[in-house]
Parts: structure tokens; C-alpha cells; sequence
């Protein structure tokens, strides 16, 4: 046994090594002080990398002393923070040389650092850090996606009305009968329409590291030209098989702004949690098919007349029209209108009264419109 200073005591062996890796500086003179610090450099490799996870990745830390020298036997603890936490101690070979690694099961990043630290009984001679080193562990996942949609157009048209008469007043005698003219005037306006889109398919995930993951699945439809959420969006949480693939329904409705230009597109995200990272994400286009459907397009047209006492008013006769109209005169039914029209029709008048017998020559009768 040696005494260094006074009241400190290391095997002659150890001291010797020590002296000879350069790792015991100077020391304290006074009794129960613990020997100096000597610093270690300590180098990690490699400093970035990236690997699918499932799989395994070896980080080497090579520890020298203050000459460049190797130092072995000293004692090496690894510790990953991120998105894999773990550590390892292991010691360093008579080249310095300390391995460490590890398998990844979380796609992210890992922050790899390591402490060496020498040794002398209980008492720390020599530490030193490394500078951490990065690691990437990638998902393997890939999504692609079909996208397809129903346009479902509905318009609505309200009608107006007019009525005029070529004949405001009739004057006939008792047995006596005539026609008066008539015209409506059939006015369709479009008061507005209405788009609500229907956008389906399926999602398809593919695994090619060797874990089952389990991820959540968002899918939402955009705006083609402002990339602005159309409707609810999609999300579910499914498991892909390692190595496998599934494969999800999804289907969106909402109602198109009058603003849009009527171009979607349908944009998928892959994410490990529902707040990510993003895994994998695809888009896809989304073509249209239109079903349209109207609210009052047509119009039935009918024209029921109120006689003055003791005239009888014929149902309308010799019905035409300009266009959009389909006659079916049938007692006060004119027909069908599908457009904007004028409708001119006839109706027979007749004095049924007996006022001839009281010696009366005739009785006026006044249409209305």
C-alpha cells in the first residue's frame, strides 16, 4: 500500500494505472479530502441516424483521457430521452470503447447522451460528457386513399300570376250567350338553389416495420382553392399489422358555400396520437357526380270564373299557349306550366235569365280578370 498526501490510501496497483492514464492530478494535503476530478473526453457515434422502428441501433462511446489516450475499464452509462426512454451502463474495452444499443418501438426522435466516470474505491478520479447524438425512428407507414363524390343540387322556383281579359263587359239578352278572351300571364322565377356534396371512399395503410401500430386516422375534405375544412372531419383509431395493411371507410357530408368553386380536395393524416406526429398523409381529388332536383318547377294553372246571377260561365276553351306549357283543359284546369308562359283561352257566357218575358231587351254581364 501507498500513502498519497496524508490520510489517503489506494492500492498500489490502482494508483499506478491511474498515474499512467495520466488520471490523478493534484491532491489535497489535508486529511479526508477526495482525490481531484480528472476529466475524460467521451465521443459518441455516430452522431445521427435514422432507422425504421423494429429495428436495432448501436451507439459507441470511445473514452480518452487529457493526452488523447484510451481509457478502459471506465464505467459508461447511456441515457435516451425522447420518444424511446432508456439507458444502459457498460464498460469500456481496452480501447476505450463502450457499446449500447437499443431497439425503438415509437416512431420520433431520441436524444442519446453518456457519462463515463473512473473510479478509485467509491471515490470518482476521472468523469467527462459526451456531446448527445440524435436518433430518427421512422414508421414505415404509408397511406394512400379514393375519394369520389355526390352533388346533390336542389333549386326552388316560385310563380306569379296575372290575368287580363279582352272583353270587360258583355250585354246579351235573355238565351243569349258569348265568349270573352282571357290571357294569363305565368311568371317562374328561381328564388334560389342549393348544393349539399356527399364525399366517399377508403383509406388504405400499409406497415412495413416488423410492430403493430396503433394510430389514429383524420381525414377531412377541403377547398381546393383556399384549403378551408368542408363539414365534420373523419378520425378513427385502427391498428396496423406489422408488415400488413388496412383499409378504412370514410364518408363526409356538408353543405357547399355559395362562395366555393365547387373543387375539393381530400387530404388524409396518419398521426401516432391524436395531437401527432403526422406518420404519413396523402390527398386525393375529388370528382363529382350530380344528382339536381327542383322545388316548384312546374306550375298547374287553373281558372275558376264567378258569373253575375242568372248568367252561366262556360269552363275555358280553345287553351294555347306562347311556350313551356302543356294544355289538359278539363272543367277549370288550363294545363301545366314548366316555364315563363302566356296562356290565352276563351269562356262561353250566357244570360240565363227569364227577364225577356217581363218585356226586359237585355242584361250587361261584367268579366273579371
Amino acid at each position: 500500500m501507498r500513502t498519497f498526501g496524508k490520510g489517503l490510501v489506494v492500492a498500489a496497483t490502482v494508483a499506478t494505472a491511474l498515474c499512467a492514464a495520466g488520471l490523478v492530478q493534484a491532491r489535497s494535503e489535508r486529511p479526508g479530502r477526495a482525490l481531484d476530478v480528472a476529466p475524460l473526453t467521451v465521443t459518441l457515434a455516430p452522431a445521427s441516424a435514422s432507422n425504421l422502428i423494429g429495428t436495432q441501433h448501436t451507439v459507441t462511446a470511445t473514452v480518452t483521457d487529457s493526452s488523447a489516450a484510451p481509457v478502459a475499464g471506465a464505467s459508461v452509462t447511456f441515457t435516451v430521452t425522447g420518444a424511446n426512454p432508456t439507458n444502459d451502463t457498460e464498460t469500456t474495452d481496452t480501447n476505450g470503447v463502450a457499446s449500447f444499443s437499443y431497439t425503438g418501438t415509437v416512431p420520433g426522435d431520441d436524444t442519446i447522451g453518456a457519462q463515463a466516470v473512473v473510479l478509485s474505491g467509491t471515490d470518482v478520479v476521472a468523469q467527462g460528457d459526451a456531446t448527445p447524438v440524435t436518433k430518427t425512428w421512422t414508421s414505415g407507414l404509408s397511406v394512400s386513399k379514393t375519394a369520389s363524390g355526390v352533388r346533390s343540387v336542389a333549386t326552388t322556383y316560385t310563380w306569379s300570376v296575372s290575368k287580363t281579359t279582352s272583353t270587360s263587359s258583355l250585354s246579351l239578352r235573355p238565351g243569349q250567350s258569348a265568349s270573352a278572351s282571357y290571357t294569363i300571364n305565368a311568371t317562374r322565377t328561381e328564388s334560389g338553389s342549393t348544393a349539399a356534396d356527399d364525399v366517399s371512399g377508403s383509406i388504405s395503410i400499409a406497415n412495413a416495420s416488423t410492430v403493430d401500430q396503433q394510430v389514429v386516422v383524420v381525414d377531412q375534405v377541403r377547398a381546393a382553392d383556399t384549403a378551408a375544412a368542408r363539414g365534420d372531419p373523419f378520425s378513427t383509431t385502427t391498428t396496423v399489422p406489422a408488415n400488413g395493411s388496412v383499409t378504412v371507410p370514410y364518408d363526409i357530408v356538408f353543405a357547399e358555400p355559395p362562395t366555393d368553386t365547387g373543387s375539393y380536395t381530400n387530404h388524409v393524416d396518419i398521426l401516432a396520437t391524436p395531437s401527432g406526429p403526422v406518420l404519413a398523409s396523402a390527398d386525393a381529388a375529388v370528382s363529382f357526380v350530380t344528382n339536381q332536383t327542383t322545388a316548384g318547377a312546374t306550375a298547374d294553372v287553373s281558372d275558376a270564373a264567378t258569373c253575375p246571377a242568372e248568367f252561366t260561365c262556360g269552363d275555358p276553351e280553345n287553351v294555347s299557349a306562347s311556350e313551356n306549357f302543356t294544355a289538359a283543359s278539363s272543367g277549370t284546369t288550363l294545363g301545366t306550366a314548366t316555364g315563363t308562359t302566356a296562356i290565352s283561352y276563351t269562356r262561353l257566357v250566357v244570360n240565363d235569365s227569364l227577364c225577356a218575358a217581363q218585356g226586359n231587351a237585355a242584361q250587361d254581364a261584367t268579366t273579371s280578370e
